[in-house]
């Protein structure tokens, strides 16, 4: 059953992206990332051709203010030996998981919690799909330095929890994630991290597919 009880007005709108978005997230990305871990403008207009059914944007005054790249793939196991720039390769409409790509909201407006919002968005479409079995990505640490806090594998996964020392961890924890492994290798460019991936996994207990037994 369906009760407008169950809906809050909001001073957003969340929506499917579309090309005339394009100029819009392209900004979006320059300012939520450095030079060197930008994706490419044409990465993003594929994204939004290959799988425009994933790919949503968050709109406040008629403004894009959010957006968050997603594709489905086979298995979690997939993304555990994947690198950046080959996973694109591992779209498969017919996935049973939901890859979260990337997620970018406007630095200005943090205090919103715009990201925050966005994701619960995904996270709640994902939990009625009778497709989907579980979301999962791979995210970066924004604290860590190889020279205060040693190996990158003990500061994600030994040790004081990450979770509760680095932000980006924290925030998919806080909605549910957990960290399942470092990806070694994955994001070569990503020097502070000293090119690694954190594969994150959130569970999607009460999903439609799962209650269906």
């Amino acid at each position: 059953r369906i009760s407008l009880n169950w809906f809050e007005r909001r001073n957003y709108r969340v929506r499917r992206a579309v090309s005339t978005d394009l100029p819009s997230l392209i900004a979006l990305e320059a300012a939520c990332w450095e030079p060197h871990l930008r994706f490419a403008d044409h990465e993003i207009a594929s994204r939004l051709k290959r799988y425009p059914q994933g790919q949503f944007v968050m709109t406040l005054e008629g403004e894009v203010v959010a957006v968050v790249y997603t594709q489905r793939v086979h298995s979690v196991e997939a993304l555990a030996s994947t690198t950046i720039d080959k996973i694109a390769e591992l779209h498969d409409p017919d996935g049973e998981v939901v890859q979260l790509v990337r997620l970018n909201a406007r630095p200005n407006l943090s205090q919103q919690g715009l990201g925050d919002q966005l994701l619960d968005f995904v996270l709640a479409v994902a939990r009625v799909s009778s497709e989907t079995v579980c979301v999962a990505g791979i995210t970066r640490c924004s604290n860590y330095s190889a020279a205060s806090h040693g190996p990158f594998d003990a500061y994600v996964l030994h040790g004081e929890a990450a979770t509760e020392r680095d932000p980006i961890l924290r925030f998919h924890e806080l909605h549910g994630a957990t960290v399942r492994q470092v990806v070694h290798g994955y994001w070569p460019a990503d020097v502070r991290n000293l090119g690694h991936g954190v594969l994150i996994e959130y569970e999607l207990e009460g999903s439609a597919r799962r209650s269906r037994g």
